[in-house]
Order: C-alpha cells, then sequence, then structure tokens
C-alpha cells in the first residue's frame, strides 16, 4: 500500500510573528516545522502501511525558500521520500492554488492507494464558509457547519474549542464573522488555550461572544483593537 501525505511546514508557533508591510503575509524566511496536525497524518499513513504488509509512505509540501526542516522531520518520522514545490512566484497563494499545488506534485510521484490532506482539507472547507459565498444573498448557514470545520481546522491537543450553542441558521454574514473571530483568537493564543464560543438570543438580537483562556502570554497582532471598532487604518 503506498500513501501520499500532503504535509504543510510552519514557523514555530513559540516564536513571535511577523507580517511582511509590503505583501501583508505571514514572513516565513526563518527555520520551519512540520505542523502537528501533519504529524498525525504521517503516523496514520505510517500505521496504515504497516498493517497493509508493505509498501511506503511519501511526503509533498509546498514552502518557501527550499526550506526542508519540517519534511526531514517527517521523514525521520519513517517516511521514504518527499517531493517539496518551492518558488518565489508562489508566495501568498490561497487555499484552492496550493490544493491545486500539491495535486500536480501528487502526481509526479505517480499517485497513490490514498492521499492524506487533513489540514488542506480543513482549511479549504473553513475558507468556504469564512470568506467564500457559501450560498446566494441573504441564504443562511447552520452553525453546526460553522462548529465542525472550526474544530477541524483549530482545535488540537493544545487548543481546545468549548461550543456553547444550540444549531441553528444564522444569516451567512453573521456566521462569517463569527469565523473571523475564531480565527483571529487563535492567532492570539500560539501555544495553545481554550476558546469558548456563545452564541446567544434570536433573529437581529443574536449575540456572538468569544473567549479565551490560555496559561501564556496572549499576543494580539498590531491594528487587531481599531479593527473591531469599525476603524480603518
Amino acid at each position: 500500500m503506498n500513501v501520499i501525505v500532503c504535509v504543510k511546514q510552519i514557523p514555530d508557533p513559540a516564536l513571535p510573528g511577523a507580517l511582511d508591510s509590503g505583501t501583508n503575509t505571514l514572513k516565513r524566511d526563518g527555520k520551519l516545522i512540520l505542523d502537528d496536525s501533519d504529524a498525525y497524518g504521517v503516523e496514520m499513513a505510517l500505521q496504515l502501511v504497516d498493517a497493509a504488509g508493505g509498501g511506503e509512505v511519501s511526503l509533498v509540501s509546498m514552502a518557501p525558500n527550499g526550506e526542508t526542516a519540517g519534511l526531514r522531520t517527517a521523514l525521520a518520522m519513517g517516511a521514504a521520500k518527499a517531493v517539496l514545490v518551492s518558488d518565489p512566484a508562489l508566495q501568498g497563494s490561497d487555499a484552492l492554488t496550493t490544493a491545486k499545488i500539491l495535486a500536480a506534485a501528487v502526481q509526479r510521484l505517480g499517485g497513490a492507494d490514498l492521499v492524506i490532506a487533513a489540514t488542506a482539507s480543513a482549511k479549504l472547507q473553513y475558507c468556504r464558509l469564512a470568506f467564500g459565498a457559501a450560498g446566494s444573498a441573504g441564504a443562511s448557514i447552520d452553525t453546526g457547519d460553522a462548529e465542525q470545520v472550526a474544530r477541524n481546522l483549530l482545535e488540537d491537543h493544545r487548543t481546545k474549542i468549548e461550543w456553547n450553542a444550540a444549531r441553528l441558521l444564522l444569516p451567512k454574514n453573521k456566521v462569517k464573522l463569527l469565523l473571523n473571530m475564531c480565527l483571529i483568537t487563535a492567532a492570539s493564543i500560539p501555544r495553545g488555550g481554550k476558546i469558548e464560543v456563545t452564541i446567544s438570543g434570536d433573529g437581529d438580537d443574536t449575540s456572538l461572544t468569544i473567549a479565551v483562556t490560555s496559561e501564556k502570554a496572549v499576543r494580539v497582532a498590531h491594528g487587531v483593537d481599531a479593527l473591531l471598532r469599525g476603524e480603518g487604518e
């Protein structure tokens, strides 16, 4: 059985992040590490190959500056080979573009019996609700779907989500606001914590509240306070 795992290399969450003022994207010019969620994917692939009685695990990744530190971690876990896609022209690629590039890398490896892309899939689903059309104008979105994509993308062994809301339909603009608030909150606790989401009220009186608890210092990016007040920079 041959399995390919799509893995992401990310800046170390324990180190302060910074934005590139020219591109408004996260600076990734230092050493990158293997995303925790994708480490689980690699381990799952290795177990599947072992249970099948043979085969190999291969990796595909996209990262700037030819960075391979995260890939080397995954290879040390037992993966057989890896393909890295690295090109300055890909800087700032959105989730759909990234997915197409990874799909091409999978084809270059000759395909596989199974492709694991947990983090990439979670991001696509999250972006569809948080930033995409998600239905026609005036459409409503099931908050149960919002909870599921939030848990899939943001929850791991360090970050937990407590969702205090009955399942209901909300106007899509409110669900998009809620998911964007979740993203900002998760970014403020890079070392983990608890995100508490509360939806109360009904109709036009619906209230959205997000609280965060963390044992580590919470870092709020520059300009977020003004953004929440509705003020432009």
